[in-house]
């Protein structure tokens, strides 16, 4: 891991276990909840409930390119071969998962971009972005799963920053490449991953257009 673990005092630690080949390439912090809160990614924020229509699903199938559109979704499902765009701004899906082989491109890195999720969520897209934009991305990119006792799995490389504390988030598996920061309930970290610490740090929107072309 290439920065900090942070831990917040006011819960019970059981403590850090690393597993063979694992190393944490700086300090490891204990800081009480509300600085930990007022520093990193809870700052103005709370995860109160959320109700989200029913049956207004988005499934991207193999060969079809859509836009997360909308401001709320009941599931969101991107299946091998399939491409989803992510614009700015704030959406709301009961549950969301994203296949293995299956793509994402962030329309505009850097700005402003959260997803909140309700229920299970699954990361096992490839993020056609290119890797000079990965830090990039993180900046503004945050995904917030609100439900308690999940598993968050993140399967392929992923750039953004994680809100899960009543949940654990699992790096494992295939492409172990994290940018960003992750703030979850139990942190299970696969031996050889790599995690990048970037601060969420939006930068200011600006007008953009989303072009499908040579997607």
């Amino acid at each position: 891991m290439k920065g900090n673990v942070v831990l917040a005092e006011d819960f019970g630690i059981d403590g850090i276990y690393l597993q063979n080949g694992t190393t944490i390439d700086g300090d490891i912090r204990i800081l009480p909840l509300k600085q930990w809160e007022d520093k990193y990614l809870l700052r103005n924020y709370d995860l109160e409930d959320f109700s989200v229509p029913s049956n207004h699903e988005l499934i991207v199938r193999n060969g079809e390119v859509d836009v997360l559109n909308s401001d709320s979704y009941s599931f969101v499902k991107v299946e091998a071969g399939g491409t989803l765009i992510i614009p700015s701004g704030t959406v709301y899906i009961g549950s969301m998962q994203l296949d293995p082989r299956s793509n994402v491109r962030f329309a505009m890195p850097g700005q402003e971009t959260t997803i909140h999720v309700k229920d299970d969520f699954t990361w096992r897209a490839t993020t056609l972005n290119n890797a000079e934009e990965y830090d990039i991305i993180a900046l503004g990119f945050k995904l917030v799963l609100h439900a308690s006792g999940k598993r968050m799995f993140i399967d392929d490389m992923m750039a953004g920053n994680i809100v899960a504390p009543y949940s654990e988030v699992v790096i494992a598996q295939s492409r172990k490449l994290f940018y960003g920061m992750i703030f979850a309930d139990k942190i299970s970290v696969h031996q050889y991953a790599e995690i990048y610490h970037v601060n969420f740090d939006p930068i200011p929107n600006r007008p953009y257009f989303i072009s499908m072309r040579g997607i």
